[in-house]
């Protein structure tokens, strides 16, 4: 028999476990030891590419670990974005991106949960930006990376108090620009292509209610 508790702590959810543990204690030391908070948060970022290839080894995929997977995405993310206020990074330009991330993902997990699919099949994106995000691995892998990359390095740009250090990362964060614009692209798209696809579904169930009236 199945229970929630084998669900709850499956391998795949272990990894996803692990990483929300090293999200929450990288943050500890985000005002006070820069080192240890990228060491601890690029870990668990870094497991992020091991629990979707656990689930399908060990075949344990699941809605909870999809859903489990996403929010440590976007939880972590929107919380590295917020305490970069504390740095002077300007707070309409962070609420706007942090939007942006959870509006798109959420309003496309909730279309895709329609047609019963992965958020990331391309079978139900209708717009090339879209079909290219998810569709080309080395794209999509790029953009993530790009993105936490960006946003690390800018971090680390602003916190480091060693000039030759702050230098670096800035080059970094300047190099990785493309990649995290290209991902804020994509997450409009997405926002974009749910919303219409959402549409598209309430236009059918309304028709489908019309013709039974």
């Amino acid at each position: 028999m199945v229970s929630k508790l084998s669900i709850l702590f499956n391998v795949p959810n272990l990894i996803g476990w692990c990483r929300v543990a090293l999200s929450v204690s990288s943050f500890y030391f985000f005002g006070s030891d820069p080192w240890m908070f990228l060491v601890l948060y690029t870990l668990g970022f870094a497991l992020d590419g091991l629990d979707g290839m656990a689930a399908r080894y060990f075949n344990q995929s699941t809605l909870f670990g999809a859903i489990f997977d996403m929010v440590t995405d976007r939880a972590s993310t929107a919380v590295l974005l917020i305490y970069t206020v504390q740095l002077g990074i300007n707070i309409h330009l962070v609420a706007g991106l942090v939007a942006l991330d959870f509006v798109s993902h959420f309003a496309r997990m909730y279309m895709c949960g329609g047609h019963w699919q992965s958020h990331k099949d391309t079978s139900v994106a209708n717009n090339l930006i879209l079909r290219l995000y998810y569709g080309n691995t080395f794209i999509f892998r790029t953009s993530c990376i790009g993105q936490e990359g960006f946003y690390l390095a800018a971090y680390m740009s602003l916190t480091l108090q060693t000039p030759e250090h702050a230098l670096i990362f800035h080059r970094i964060a300047v190099a990785l620009a493309l990649p995290f614009a290209f991902k804020q692209l994509a997450n409009f798209a997405q926002m974009w292509d749910a919303f219409d696809c959402l549409l598209d579904m309430d236009i059918k169930k309304i028709e489908q209610r019309q013709k039974t009236a």
